[in-house]
């Protein structure tokens, strides 16, 4: 075999090589996104569930009414907000400047690729401790119609829940029971069809 020969069967060899090793990667990376993008929507959920408690706990502190406002149309940006004028929040009072609002935020912001909302599945069931079944055209923040959750001086908070995906491969929600203010953490296992708490 003459040396141009071996030198040709040498560089196919190595393409052979390079064709095969790209391939693996491609296929390692495609595998590893729903990982990640589970990993980033439980960070997004469990930081937002930090937030929840933190409002309830500074309510009480400062004996007085707090919470987290969603606009009435669309599912961000998400504000606090603070009673300041002795009655209770509400957003009319918000809009009108008696009760202050903090600055306007989004999960993207901190945790890329996710928001509020959930994938575009089939129906599945609530999270707990709900037993019905959500739609894909069942609303995404559910803490009523002022869609406000709230958190007083005394330890009451108005009962909802708040969804977080990436829109793909990945769910999570927030839960907030209003007597005692538990405020808890689930993210839906689509193979097993259930919800894990966090």
């Amino acid at each position: 075999m003459t040396r141009r020969n071996t030198e040709g069967r040498v560089l196919v060899e190595l393409l052979a090589l390079l064709a095969g090793s790209s391939l693996l990667l491609l296929l390692a990376a495609h595998n590893l996104l729903p990982s990640a993008g589970r990993r980033s929507v439980d960070a997004a959920a469990r930081g937002l569930c930090g937030r929840f408690r933190a409002l309830a706990h500074r309510a009480m502190a400062e004996g007085r009414e707090l919470g987290l406002l969603f606009p009435r149309a669309g599912d961000e940006p998400l504000r606090e907000v603070s009673d300041g004028d002795g009655d209770g929040l509400s957003r009319s009072d918000v809009e009108a400047g008696r009760d202050s609002a903090g600055p306007a935020f989004n999960l993207a912001t901190d945790f890329p690729g996710v928001r509020v909302g959930r994938p575009p599945w089939p129906s599945i069931p609530e999270p707990p401790p709900g037993g019905d079944r959500l739609r894909p055209s069942d609303p995404v923040v559910r803490f009523g119609r002022s869609r406000m959750a709230t958190f007083d001086g005394e330890g009451h908070a108005n009962p909802g829940s708040v969804f977080v995906t990436d829109g793909v491969s990945a769910l999570c929600a927030v839960v907030v029971a209003g007597p005692t203010t538990r405020v808890r953490t689930w993210c839906y296992d689509q193979q097993a069809g259930s919800w894990r708490r966090r």
